[in-house]
């Protein structure tokens, strides 16, 4: 079906920031401000889906990426090198315009969470992180993090039937989505 699709078709791009992020977040020398300056990438991606309207059906998932962005400033704020600022280039609205583009950008946020509780274990390890830092972003998730994405491909898959969803735009903002990961 459609999230189906989109897993096949955005392989090569998952696989890329996988990899960037594994190179990163997981060599033994990563810097507080390594780690700031990733962080407050990740933080212009989710702010930028937190201005982006939603279709009603999917302002469930559009919270949780609300929600998640908060947690990533807090993360932010408790590291002592808060003197880092957001320097990565503006992201254009433009490119997710398409109510479909939105949804599949929406499918790289929602997915790329599985991945938090790995990165949070590896994290804790590095010597700088102390138990003030709690890692929100990365372990904080309400609900069970695969009930939600479940329930989120489900919803791709019961509303991309009955909409006819275009799926080179679904895959378009999927893709898009990925790439702001590079940054």
């Amino acid at each position: 079906m459609y999230a189906e699709y989109l897993k096949v078709h955005t392989k090569a791009n998952h696989d890329d920031v996988e990899k960037a992020f594994s190179d990163t977040l997981f060599k033994a020398s990563l810097s507080q401000e390594e780690y700031a300056r990733l962080l407050g990438n990740i933080a212009q991606i989710y702010t930028l889906f937190t201005q982006l309207e939603f279709h009603s059906d999917f302002q469930t998932y559009a919270t949780k990426i609300a929600i998640k962005q908060s947690l990533i400033e807090r993360d932010l704020s408790n590291l002592p090198t808060t003197q880092f600022q957001h320097q990565i280039a503006p992201i254009a609205h433009s490119k997710l315009s398409d109510p479909i583009a939105k949804i599949g950008g929406m499918y790289v946020l929602l997915g790329s969470a599985l991945g938090g509780k790995v990165i949070a274990k590896n994290l804790q390890s590095l010597p700088w992180i102390s138990p003030e830092l709690h890692l929100n972003f990365f372990t904080s998730n309400g609900e069970s993090v695969f009930g939600l994405w479940n329930n989120f491909k489900s919803s791709l898959d019961e509303h991309g039937d009955k909409y006819n969803i275009n799926r080179d735009v679904l895959i378009k903002g999927a893709k898009y989505t990925f790439s702001l990961f590079k940054m």
